[in-house]
């Protein structure tokens, strides 16, 4: 006989996903009273941890890449020397924002993949969700990167992509959106969101909660920069993660000139920027801003919470996928159709535009890892998807990407 005990709660902990989103695609509330607003619930509490029971599929195995590489993943921490944490200790290498990158990268090593989080990620992220052996549901999605492997050598170095994800869940839930990228020959940096993220993984393994500090005021304004409390206060969704893009997308030369991982396997003129949601929107954000950047994805994302109404146009192509918005009533589909609308006439002005609806999709469905760990019953009770294999549905989203990358890099 089945458990459904397991489904009903990973339903819930799906549903409390997609409403998180779906809020913050609709009204981007400012980045710290979500953040307040989750302490109340007591999600991120150190207090009074509430964990939810979830089961994920012992079985959940990323699909095989399609690209003619296999995939490497490493971990970067890097330091923006231009935002001062002045609520840092006294030591040098304190005294600046930092970040982390997840890179997934072509490679011609073969091997075992790696887990797809740390044992001490795990360890945190189990106080949030657990399953009913009192482990991090994530243990059971099984990855094909492997970490720290040599990257591939080309002539000329490999294009990249830097992504920004959508607020409030880990940068991890993209991962298989970046395997299938660097399979095809792109060098991904995922960057992080230092304070919306439940559980952030650092380069030597361990692994840190926002909420072990209690999503304090200082320990935000000191990793978004900000030497005023009441700059901090105000900071807002216009931004985000705009800062992180522009400093990778700067430091792109450092690393290809180090001699790590990335020496001499950058192309330092094929660039695009792409994210989800809000991360959308700072890719635009980012754009606008730095001549390096080649391209743009946006993943569903209403842009003008970022962008001002008089923007200058996109000088860059880029591609727009927007999700159908299944989970919406009608009301809020109305709202985010409008929103939608102007993204899609901002784009189009640039003369260099692509844009599709994802029949079926929600808001949340561009975060694939979920939808390979669920099987397709829960996910269409859940309004992640809607008469749609989810198979075929995560296979357009990594399509339609490679195919705007090959396109854009071809020129």
């Amino acid at each position: 006989m089945k458990n459904n005990s397991g489904k009903r709660w990973t339903r819930i902990l799906v549903k409390i996903l997609i409403g998180a989103l779906c809020l913050g695609f609709v009204l981007f509330a400012f980045r710290l009273e979500v953040a307040k607003v989750m302490m109340k619930l007591g999600v991120f509490s150190d207090s009074e941890q509430s964990t939810l029971t979830v089961n994920i599929d012992e079985d959940a195995n990323f699909p095989e890449v399609t690209g003619e590489y296999n995939v490497g993943r490493t971990k970067l921490m890097m330091n923006d020397y231009a935002r001062y944490n002045i609520y840092s200790p006294t030591e040098d290498e304190d005294k600046y924002v930092k970040y982390v990158v997840n890179a997934y990268y072509p490679t011609e090593d073969e091997g075992v993949p790696s887990s797809y989080v740390s044992d001490e990620y795990n360890e945190l992220f189990k106080q949030v969700a657990a399953n009913e052996k009192g482990e991090s549901p994530l243990v059971y999605l099984k990855q094909n990167a492997i970490d720290d492997a040599k990257c591939a050598k080309t002539d000329g170095g490999f294009p990249v992509v830097i992504f920004a994800p959508g607020g409030s869940w880990p940068i991890e839930l993209y991962s298989y959106l970046f395997e299938e990228m660097a399979s095809h020959g792109y060098i991904v940096f995922a960057v992080t969101d230092p304070v919306s993220s439940p559980v952030i993984g650092l380069p030597d393994g361990s692994a840190y909660s926002p909420a072990q500090l209690g999503y304090s005021d200082t320990f935000i304004a000191s990793m978004i920069g900000y030497k005023e409390q009441k700059e901090m206060v105000n900071y807002t969704f216009d931004n985000s993660n705009t800062f992180e893009i522009l400093h990778m997308v700067r430091s792109l030369n450092s690393l290809n000139e180090s001699e790590g991982i990335f020496k001499d396997r950058i192309s330092l003129g094929d660039v695009v920027v792409s994210g989800h949601s809000i991360g959308g929107a700072s890719a635009v954000n980012a754009a606008l801003k730095e001549a390096q950047i080649d391209g743009v994805i946006i993943y569903d994302s209403y842009i003008f919470h970022v962008l001002a109404a008089d923007a200058p146009e996109l000088s860059v192509p880029s591609l727009y996928i927007e999700a159908e918005g299944i989970e919406y009533d009608e009301e809020e589909f109305k709202t985010v159709a409008t929103q939608n609308k102007q993204v899609v006439e901002y784009i189009e002005r640039s003369g260099k535009s692509e844009h599709m609806v994802l029949e079926g999709a929600a808001h949340a469905s561009f975060m694939v890892d979920l939808l390979i760990g669920i099987d397709q019953e829960q996910a269409q009770e859940d309004a992640l998807i809607k008469g749609v294999s989810k198979n075929t549905l995560i296979r357009t989203v990594v399509d339609e990407s490679l195919m705007f990358l090959k396109e854009r890099f071809r020129e």
